[in-house]
């Protein structure tokens, strides 16, 4: 009964440091903490530090006295001390090794992404040792990895447009590279991701979408009452026979979305009156560094353009410690090809009147600003779909 009581005490440890004597605070550590008056701050005493590779500066002289895990034993994600072993099954970024989880009550995947829990009833019985992803995250379908629930999409915003009005081959590539197993998934996860935009706070996060369809063309009533509901966005009609006027008014909604930093998207050039769609959406983001540079600090330094060739350049500095990674899948293909095929029959139920209909260009436009302050950035996207 001690070790368990203990064990429930164990998360009181660091915060209440500050307020309690020592022989109290002793009590109250789980069996796998000890009390340091002088505790090493690097590497980590965390399971991420089993697997990564620190540059530890020199120690501080003036100590912290605060708990620490016991040899062999590392913080998972939930700040609990657990042994080397444990921390190597669950040694994913927001999840941590569970004792007991119930397959049917804890489901995680994204594929109940807005579901109401299925309440269980203790005891939790048949439960088993796993990972489990923290509050607020969800397994990824094909991974494995904990990741939110907007993420569960890869919130790919256009292409998951199409994908609700893709057939066969072309619907199976989307659903591919959109991690999802089910239409229904992109009616849950981008409502949600847009509700999740707008309470952001400290910065400033903007993502808008607009349709334009041909004046002849009318879309189908499903096409747009999606659009007005899954990705509140609204539909507007241009004469794309008139290339540079249609040209321009996309033009003008993109440069108003992305506080003029992008206005050129679209040449009239890809327009003309085989045009039958353009999907556009513009990001936005303006935010501060939580640790501003000093300006001071920021000096010229060489910058390879290439191999071979430098040149100088302001570069802020700021010494600390961040993790980063090398991930070869990014340069990976997507793997989504039928809906650029002309001779496709992938795309249906856009139209009022059914056309066999293909992505003829697809171009993204992107600008960075930063300084020592924070950092503006900005995207945009439009797929031009003919017939």
């Amino acid at each position: 009964m001690r070790q368990l009581r203990l064990l429930l005490l164990a998360q009181n440890c660091l915060r209440n440091l500050r307020f309690m004597s020592t022989k109290v605070f002793l009590r109250t550590m789980s069996i796998y903490e000890v009390y340091d008056k002088c505790p090493v701050t690097c590497p980590p005493q965390t399971c991420f530090s089993i697997i990564a590779k620190f540059k530890c500066a020199p120690e501080p002289s003036i100590c912290k006295p605060s708990c620490r895990c016991k040899p062999g034993y590392y913080r998972n994600e939930i700040n609990e001390c657990i042994s080397a072993d444990d921390c190597q099954k669950c040694h994913g970024k927001n999840q941590y090794l569970d004792h007991c989880i119930n397959s049917y009550c804890d489901s995680q995947s994204c594929e109940n992404v807005g579901k109401t829990r299925t309440k269980c009833f203790l005891p939790r019985i048949p439960c088993r040792k796993g990972c489990r992803c923290q509050k607020g995250y969800y397994k990824k379908n094909n991974t494995g990895d904990c990741i939110t629930p907007q993420q569960c999409l890869d919130v790919m915003f256009l292409l998951s447009q199409l994908a609700l009005y893709a057939t066969g081959k072309a619907y199976h590539q989307l659903a591919k590279f959109l991690n999802i197993k089910d239409r229904k998934e992109i009616a849950v996860a981008i409502p949600n991701y847009l509700d999740d935009i707008t309470q952001q706070q400290n910065v400033t996060f903007n993502l808008a979408e607009k349709v334009y369809g041909s004046i002849n063309y009318p879309l189908s009533k499903s096409f747009k009452r999606d659009t007005k509901h899954i990705f509140k966005s609204k539909a507007q009609n241009l004469d794309f026979s008139e290339p540079d006027v249609a040209a321009e008014t996309i033009n003008t909604w993109v440069a108003s979305k992305t506080n003029n930093l992008i206005n050129d998207l679209i040449s009239p050039n890809s327009l003309d009156e085989d045009t039958r769609l353009v999907l556009t959406n513009a990001i936005y983001f303006k935010g501060n560094w939580l640790i501003p540079f000093d300006p001071k600090r920021t000096t010229k330094k060489r910058f390879y353009v290439s191999e071979h060739q430098h040149t100088h350049v302001k570069m802020m500095n700021h010494v600390g410690y961040f993790q980063y990674a090398y991930i070869d899948s990014i340069n990976s293909k997507n793997g989504v090809t039928d809906i650029f095929n002309t001779n496709s029959t992938g795309l249906s139920g856009i139209l009022q009147y059914p056309e066999y209909l293909y992505v003829s260009t697809a171009i993204q436009k992107a600008k960075i600003i930063v300084n020592e302050l924070g950092s503006e950035a900005t995207a945009a996207n439009e797929y031009d779909i003919h017939k």
